[in-house]
């Protein structure tokens, strides 16, 4: 996929993950991912994780 010019110069050093969260493996690892993390921002609204 391309990637837009602004994500590439605000983007540097930001990781990202794509999961599906109805899948319980993927679910554990938006866990295990939050459990490292620093700050976690995402895109849903209240209550919806």
């Amino acid at each position: 996929p391309s990637v837009e010019p602004f994500v590439v110069e605000t983007g540097h050093g930001k990781r990202s993950a794509f999961l599906d969260l109805r899948q319980p493996d993927q679910r554990d690892q938006l866990h295990d991912l939050a459990r490292m993390a620093d700050i976690f921002i995402d895109g849903y609204r209240n209550s919806s994780l």
